[in-house]
C-alpha cells in the first residue's frame, strides 16, 4: 500500500483544487488499488475554495512544491510538466483526470488517463463517481 499525491495545477484554480480533493476522497471510498490518496495543492488556495471546504468541515489540502522520486501521484486538471510539481519526471505518475489537450506528456508505464474535453475536471470526477455508485461529499 502506498500514499498516492493528488494534485492539480500551480497557482491552483477551484477546478485544480476540488477535483483532487474529491478525487482523492473517491479513490480512498472505493480503496483503489489498495492504495491511500492524499489531496495536495501546488500553491495558496483560491478564497473560494478555501471558503467551501471550511463550509464543509474538510482539512485544506497540503502544499507541496516537489515530490521526489518514485513517488506515486495523480494529476487532475493539468498534465503538461511545466503547469506541475518540481520532481515530476523522477516521480509514479499513477493517473491523470483532465479536460485541456493533451502536451508534453511522457511516462515510463502504463497509467489511468481520463480525459475528455468536458467544462472541467470536477465534472468528469463527478461522472466517475456516478458510474462507481458512490455519493460525493457536498464540497
Amino acid at each position: 500500500m502506498a500514499n498516492v499525491l493528488v494534485f492539480g495545477h500551480q497557482n491552483p484554480d477551484n477546478d485544480a483544487i476540488m477535483s483532487a480533493v474529491v478525487l482523492s476522497q473517491l479513490l480512498n471510498q472505493v480503496e483503489y488499488a489498495g492504495n491511500t490518496y492524499e489531496a495536495c495543492a501546488l500553491g495558496q488556495l483560491p478564497a473560494e475554495s478555501a471558503k467551501l471546504l471550511a463550509d464543509a468541515g474538510i482539512a485544506e489540502p497540503r502544499v507541496i512544491e516537489s515530490v521526489e522520486a518514485g513517488q506515486l501521484v495523480v494529476l487532475t486538471d493539468h498534465n503538461e510538466s511545466a503547469q506541475s510539481v518540481a520532481g515530476l519526471k523522477d516521480a509514479t505518475v499513477f493517473g491523470v483526470v483532465d479536460h485541456h489537450r493533451i502536451g508534453d506528456f511522457e511516462t515510463a508505464g502504463p497509467l489511468h488517463y481520463i480525459c475528455l474535453p468536458w467544462g472541467s475536471s470536477c465534472t468528469i470526477v463527478t461522472k466517475l463517481a456516478g458510474v462507481l455508485g458512490i455519493e460525493l461529499s457536498d464540497v
